[in-house]
């Protein structure tokens, strides 16, 4: 705990005694508090996401997911999220160093509505929206459709 080159001695060594002194003197419990909150809305959001997966996803014969895109859409964006999140982990090869910017670039193929897309993403997985569904690889196979009619996004 007392090398500061990790970042989570960093947090606790210097940053929450500087928020203490100098912000709230509570702010231990603060987040304490709102951990708590994010974990008992975490099992919520797993149950929504869980009550909706067997109706929207569906296994593919190359590997992967298929998510039919018009229930997809109609669900809340958080649980959205969290079934592309169980479709790109569930699978053998499953992408790992997934930023917060890649699930934003998820979001966009999924609701945009003008043809097909395609999202590359690190390691090899990708997710592409086609007409009726979003298809979740973790790794490319040979399935693709031709590069003209394909938008095709990069995460970076």
């Amino acid at each position: 705990n007392a090398d500061h080159r990790f970042l989570r001695n960093r947090i606790r060594g210097q940053l929450l005694p500087l928020l203490e002194r100098d912000y709230n003197p509570n702010i231990k419990q603060l987040l304490y508090q709102l951990a708590e909150q994010c974990r008992t809305d975490m099992a919520f959001l797993h149950g929504a996401a869980r009550r909706h997966w067997k109706r929207i996803a569906k296994p593919r014969v190359e590997g992967g997911w298929r998510l039919q895109l018009a229930g997809l859409r109609r669900l809340p964006e958080s649980v959205q999220w969290q079934l592309i999140r169980w479709a790109l982990q569930d699978t053998p090869g499953a992408p790992v160093g997934l930023e917060f910017r890649h699930w934003i670039q998820v979001r966009r193929v999924v609701a945009d509505r003008s043809g097909p897309a395609r999202l590359d993403l690190p390691g090899g997985a990708w997710v592409e929206r086609r007409t009726g569904d979003v298809l979740v690889h973790p790794v490319e196979s040979d399935f693709s459709l031709r590069p003209s009619t394909v938008s095709r996004y990069t995460a970076h």
